[in-house]
This record gives structure tokens, C-alpha cells and sequence, in this order.
């Protein structure tokens, strides 16, 4: 996903992701959404932050304006993480005025659905 000129707080990244999300769910009954888990002391963390220019964290809010790029915002896991957790907890909340259909989110250690929430133990997004 791209930031372009109309996205100017963190909130209308959100709305825009969630469209996007709804237009790739459409015509399914129940969707899933996996998110990676940003671990700090993982060696992908590690080698990403060697390449990169800027390693700033923000504290993540709908109201935090984006005078950043989008590769500025992503330049931790820690913002990441916050990020992939106020996303998931979003699409739950934007998915739940839809009763017929079934959306199941997964990001750090949480497995979340509209009435249930567990924890997980995998690294990966893929496993």
C-alpha cells in the first residue's frame, strides 16, 4: 500500500486498509488476516535495521499525522508491531458489522475473531 497526498493522519491509512481488505474478502463468507510478528531481537529485525537510513519509533495513534514516509514509520518493529495490532483490531471492528460474514485476524501472539481470542507461539507469518 502506498501513502499518497489525501492520506494525511494515520486514521486514513486505516480507512483506505480496510477497503482494500473488504474488496479482497468480497464474494468469501469468512476471510483471514495474518500479519507478521515483529520480534526486536529476530535476525531479520537485524539485518533490516543495518539497511536501513532512519531507525525512529512512533507512538501509534489514528490521529498521528504523516509528515513521515512510509518507510520512516516502518523503520522499527516496536512501530510495527503497534501498527499491526491497531490494523487487525480495526478490520475486527470494521468486519463486525457484517454478522454473516466470519473475518479471523492474527498478529504478535494473538489469534482474534469477532467472539474469541487466543495466543500462538509461531514466529512466522507463514507457519
Amino acid at each position: 500500500m502506498k501513502k499518497t497526498t489525501t492520506m494525511l493522519k494515520l486514521s486514513d491509512i486505516h480507512e483506505v486498509f480496510n477497503k482494500w481488505i473488504e474488496k479482497m474478502m468480497a464474494g468469501y463468507d469468512e476471510g483471514r488476516v495474518v500479519f507478521d510478528q515483529y520480534m526486536d531481537q529476530s535476525l531479520k529485525n537485524k539485518t533490516w535495521q543495518k539497511r536501513a537510513n532512519t531507525s525512529i519509533e512512533y507512538e501509534i495513534h489514528p490521529q498521528i499525522k504523516l509528515t513521515m514516509s512510509i518507510k520512516e514509520l516502518l523503520s522499527t518493529s516496536s512501530t510495527k508491531k503497534k501498527l499491526t495490532c491497531m490494523l487487525g483490531q480495526g478490520l475486527l471492528d470494521y468486519f463486525s458489522r457484517d454478522t454473516s460474514f466470519l473475518l479471523d485476524v492474527v498478529y504478535d501472539t494473538i489469534i482474534k475473531g469477532v467472539d474469541f481470542e487466543e495466543s500462538h507461539t509461531h514466529k512466522e507469518a507463514d507457519n
